[in-house]
């Protein structure tokens, strides 16, 4: 955090209004961590706008990226301070990244594909007739309703799009509708599971990837909804008699689903919910006889354990789970499971099995090919192999863990939010080990801003532990601040 503004925001996100601090000339509220003044989607702009010049010439260049550069720098498209609109305004209204929108503007990356082409006209509300492909009036889809909340629509907008692919029994009992291959045929496969295809099966894994995918940068709260009912739609296919061949594929896909919809239940601490639902994913396993899925579960389990309190259970589990992926295509599996073992034996203090579980992952991670194994592998990156080592390295105390640290830090990118919100968390509970305080609350603080924008319940847990080791420590008056900002924030 590099300074405070002593003037005050209507948070659209949060509904509040508190002072604004600035990160990298950004403005955040510094109550939830967000981004201050992002309205919940773009305004509606009128025909001038999309006339202009400049953003002719991005019209006719036919490259979204360049829509989204004369968009954001448009005269009448102004920050209220009078700035251009950032792109992370943008990329909350798409539902993707700020990475992926530079990468887009700076041409590293061109968007071809007519889905994801509506899905930006949608988010920009880009009127039919200025767009270069067709732009249906059909496709618009009202968000659901959150369990614990209304989904923000500027965020939502790329949920919507998922649940257009996936709420097949819905669009069946909407009738015929008028989308393009593959869709045309899904809703009747509905009806009548006899008819599906690897093809279909293919999709609907697709899309389970993509909800893993996304749980990256998105609050899981938001996502949630339209898992649910992708799950709902899988129960349906399955339970409709499909071809026996496809059955395995179907219990697999919709076993990997159960598990991440039992991880969104974990993030919001509804430790019931997730147990109920890996108990779900776990017998889809069983029944497709998919032993890496399993351990994917109990993977699961065993942070739900650590948040108990439960850590000779969780350090059993992972060892137990570490058995049936031994075959070439778990690598990652196997790797994250043994870097997951090593954080909870140095939570015991076991030192020694600790370092060893974590030589164990970085040799499976030799490899390892994330992008390719399964659902859940692809969040495991070397930079989150190297955060799940810091972690065991401070619970350890071990000398390598400022220079793994900091090389850790320098490979996390922008888009890391969740992975870097939990190493800095854990960099601030090794900073006041060493009694370096000024640096613990600057980590600390850093910390929070990611964990309160993401979300991230294991940031949290982090941080509430960090209050723990400061309670003796509050007469050291930057200390004391960040403990009560902790409070707050995490209250």
């Amino acid at each position: 955090m590099r300074e405070t503004e002593r003037r005050h925001c209507a948070c659209q996100r949060c509904a509040c209004t508190t002072l604004l601090a600035r990160d990298n000339e950004r403005d955040l509220c510094s109550a939830c961590g967000r981004l201050a003044h992002v309205a919940p989607q773009a305004p509606e702009r009128p025909a001038e706008f999309w006339r202009h010049p400049t953003m002719l010439a991005a019209r006719e260049s036919r490259d979204i990226g360049a829509v989204c550069v004369a968009y954001r720098k448009h005269p009448d498209s102004r920050t209220p301070e009078g700035r251009p609109i950032p792109q992370e305004w943008v990329a909350a209204w798409v539902g993707i990244s700020q990475v992926q929108v530079c990468r887009l503007e700076r041409g590293t990356n061109r968007q071809r594909d007519l889905d994801k082409l509506v899905r930006w006209a949608r988010a920009l509300r880009m009127p039919a007739s200025y767009a270069w492909f067709e732009l249906p009036d059909d496709l618009h889809v009202s968000e659901p309703a959150d369990e614990t909340g209304t989904v923000e629509k500027g965020v939502g907008t790329e949920e919507d799009d998922m649940q257009r692919r996936t709420l097949l029994a819905g669009l069946a009992a909407a009738g015929p509708a008028a989308l393009g291959e593959p869709w045309e045929r899904l809703p009747r496969v509905v009806d009548k599971p006899g008819r599906l295809t690897d093809v279909d099966v293919d999709q609907l894994h697709n899309d389970t990837v993509e909800y893993f995918r996304r749980e990256e940068f998105v609050p899981a709260r938001q996502l949630a909804p339209g898992l649910k009912r992708h799950i709902e739609t899988l129960n349906l296919l399955l339970a409709g008699s499909p071809p026996e061949r496809l059955r395995p594929r179907l219990l697999s896909t919709i076993g990997e689903a159960l598990a991440l919809y039992g991880w969104f239940a974990f993030d919001r601490h509804d430790f019931a919910t997730a147990q109920r639902f890996y108990t779900l994913a776990a017998a889809a396993a069983r029944d497709a006889r998919d032993e890496p899925l399993n351990s994917c579960v109990n993977g699961y389990r065993s942070y739900l354990a650590e948040s108990q309190g439960n850590f000779r259970q969780a350090r059993d589990l992972l060892v137990g789970a570490q058995e049936p992926v031994r075959g070439p295509n778990s690598a990652t599996t196997r790797s994250w499971l043994a870097a997951r073992e090593a954080e909870i034996r140095g939570w015991l203090r076991e030192g020694t099995d600790a370092l060893r579980a974590l030589e164990r992952a970085t040799t499976a991670y030799d490899y390892a090919r994330p992008q390719h194994e399964r659902a859940w592998t692809a969040f495991f990156t070397p930079s989150r192999l190297g955060s799940m080592a810091v972690t065991t390295y401070t619970r350890i105390d071990h000398p390598r863990l400022a220079a793994t640290a900091d090389t850790v830090l320098a490979t996390l990118g922008p888009s890391d939010v969740k992975g870097k919100a939990i190493i800095l968390a854990d960099l601030a509970t090794a900073a006041i080990h060493g009694g370096d305080y000024y640096r613990a609350a600057d980590l600390a603080g850093r910390a929070l801003i990611g964990t309160t924008t993401q979300e991230v319940s294991i940031g949290a847990d982090r941080l509430r532990a960090l209050r723990r080791l400061i309670a003796p420590r509050r007469n050291v008056p930057v200390l004391a601040e960040l403990d009560d900002r902790l409070a707050t924030s995490l209250a």
